[in-house]
């Protein structure tokens, strides 16, 4: 049975583009790291 989960985040206006791509690429690691992730996006 698939399920689906969605999380959102609220930035606050003094965080950088930087810190944007790190947690992007920080929730790309760790999506790769759990097995059974069929599908997944940010």
């Amino acid at each position: 049975m698939p399920i689906g989960h969605v999380v959102t985040f609220t930035f606050t206006p003094d965080l950088s583009a930087e810190e944007v791509t790190a947690l992007g690429e920080s929730l790309d690691a760790l999506s790769a790291s759990v097995t059974g992730i069929e599908s997944y996006w940010h």
